[in-house]
C-alpha cells in the first residue's frame, strides 16, 4: 500500500538524525559520549517503534477534534470514516485528493513519540540482545536509557507533544535560537546541542532527497514534489 511505503520511506530517511538525536538525549549530562551500546540500542528503537505503527500493525487511530482543518477537508471529500479509521488512512486519502500540506498535518498524529522510546526499548528483540548489558552507574543500561529518555521528555516538552511547527512551502526560512540555545552548565550546553539539532533538521531536511528517490516512489506519488515526503 502507498502508505506502507511513506512510512518506511520517513523511517530510512530520518533514521540517522532521529539515532543521533536520541543518543543525545540518552547522554549523561556532562559526559563526552553516550554509554557503550546506547547508539545501537536508539537504531533498534527506532526501527521498532516505525514498525510497530504500520498501518497492517498497530497505528494510531484517527480521532476527530485534533486537526480541525483536516476533519473539515475530510468532510469536503466524502471520506466514510469508521472506529477503524487511522491516520495513515486519513493521510492517503488526504494526498491522494490533492491536498498535500493537509496530508502532511495528519501524517504528524500517525508518527511515533519520543515518549515511546521509553516502552519500545523494552521490547523481546532489545531485551535479547541488551537485557543483560549494564552501564558504568551499575544499573542495567535498558534502565538508564529508559531514564534518560524519560528526562528529556520531561525537560523539553517541545518534544514530548506532537510537532505544531510548520513553515510550510517557505523556500527561504530564519529561525533564531537566541532564546532555546543558552550557554552555561552542563544543561544549558545540552539544551543548546538540542536545538541546534532540531534547527539543522528543520532546515536541511529537504537537501537530501534526490531525483533517484523517484524510482522508490508509487506512481501516485511521482508528479509530487519530494518536500511532499519529508
Amino acid at each position: 500500500m502507498i502508505l506502507n511505503w511513506v512510512v518506511e520511506f520517513r523511517r530510512r530517511k530520518r533514521r540517522g538524525f532521529l539515532v543521533n538525536f536520541i543518543t543525545l538525549l540518552a547522554t549523561p549530562l556532562g559526559a563526552e559520549r553516550s554509554y557503550d551500546g546506547v547508539s545501537d540500542m536508539a537504531g533498534l528503537v527506532v526501527d521498532e517503534l516505525y514498525k510497530y505503527l504500520k498501518d497492517d500493525a498497530k497505528p494510531h487511530p484517527y480521532t476527530k477534534g485534533l486537526e480541525p482543518l483536516v476533519d473539515d477537508i475530510l468532510l469536503e471529500i466524502g471520506f466514510v470514516l469508521d472506529d477503524k479509521t487511522t491516520w495513515w488512512e486519513v493521510t492517503d486519502a488526504l494526498f491522494l485528493a490533492g491536498f498535500q500540506h493537509e496530508a502532511l498535518l495528519a501524517q504528524r498524529f500517525a508518527m511515533p513519540l519520543l515518549a515511546g522510546c521509553r516502552c519500545y526499548c523494552r521490547t523481546q528483540v532489545i531485551e535479547d540482545l541488551y537485557g543483560q548489558v549494564k552501564a558504568p552507574t551499575g544499573e542495567f543500561l535498558i534502565q538508564a536509557f529508559s531514564r534518560m529518555i524519560s528526562s528529556a521528555v520531561r525537560e523539553y516538552p517541545i518534544l514530548s507533544n506532537i510537532s505544531q511547527f510548520d513553515i510550510g512551502d517557505a523556500r527561504i526560512v530564519s529561525l533564531d535560537l537566541d532564546e532555546l540555545a543558552k550557554s552555561g552548565g552542563d544543561a544549558g550546553e545540552r539544551q543548546t546541542a538540542v536545538m541546534y539539532m532540531l534547527a539543522r533538521y528543520t532546515l536541511g531536511r529537504h537537501y537530501y532527497l534526490t531525483e533517484d528517490v523517484l524510482a522508490d516512489m508509487p506512481e501516485a506519488y511521482r508528479e509530487t514534489s519530494p518536500k511532499a515526503y519529508c
